[in-house]
């Protein structure tokens, strides 16, 4: 089973978009899964990473605007979740 974490999971989605899959592709929910478990491994709180990706399992997030609240989560601890979600550059 492939691992995925939070930082990969946007990366990995687009890989599989662009190559022809050897096995049927991961779907946003178990990628977010798998990125999950590997959230204390990149030094973040569950807690917090956890909407982050639950919203990008149901489309509510691109690739991209995930990727940026990865990075904005390592940088700015003190940032709240709704304060991440409202600050996120437009899809």
């Amino acid at each position: 089973m492939a691992t995925h974490t939070l930082s990969s999971v946007a990366r990995a989605r687009t890989q599989q978009a662009e190559q022809p899959p050897a096995r049927p592709p991961v779907s946003r929910a178990q990628a977010a899964a798998d990125a999950l478990g590997s959230v204390p491994a990149e030094g973040l709180d569950p807690s917090r990473a956890e909407p982050l990706l639950a919203a990008w399992a149901r489309g509510e997030l691109s690739d991209a605007q995930l990727e940026h609240a990865s990075c904005l989560l390592r940088s700015d601890r003190s940032l709240s979740i709704e304060q991440l979600l409202a600050d996120l550059p437009a899809p």
